[in-house]
C-alpha cells in the first residue's frame, strides 16, 4: 500500500474552533482536536489555516478512529514534511 497525505493539527491548537458553511448559508462549529489527522478536504471546507498543522505521509493502515476523529498509531512510520506555504493554490500535475 502507499502512502496517503494527511495534516496533522498541531498540540498548540487543540480545542481551537473551526467553521464551516452549510447548504443553507448557517454556519456550524467544530473544535479542533490535538495530534488528530485530517485530510486536505476538510482544511478546505473546515477553514483550518496551513499553519495549525503539519504535513504528513502515512499508510492508512496505521490510522485508527476514534470519536469521529482520525489518529495516527504509535507504530506508525511516516514521513514527516514542511508545511506547503502555497497549499490552498491548485498543484499542476
Amino acid at each position: 500500500m502507499g502512502l496517503h497525505r494527511y495534516y496533522r493539527v498541531k498540540e498548540e491548537y487543540d480545542g481551537t474552533e473551526v467553521w464551516r458553511e452549510t447548504r443553507k448559508g448557517k454556519h456550524e462549529t467544530s473544535n479542533l482536536i490535538g495530534n488528530e489527522l485530517v485530510t486536505f478536504t476538510d482544511m478546505l471546507t473546515w477553514h483550518i489555516p496551513p499553519n495549525f498543522v503539519d504535513e504528513i505521509d502515512v499508510d492508512n493502515k496505521y490510522i485508527y478512529w476514534l470519536f469521529g476523529a482520525r489518529f495516527l498509531s504509535e507504530k506508525a512510520e511516516y514521513v514527516s514534511r514542511t508545511p506547503d506555504r502555497n497549499l490552498f493554490k491548485r498543484r499542476e500535475k
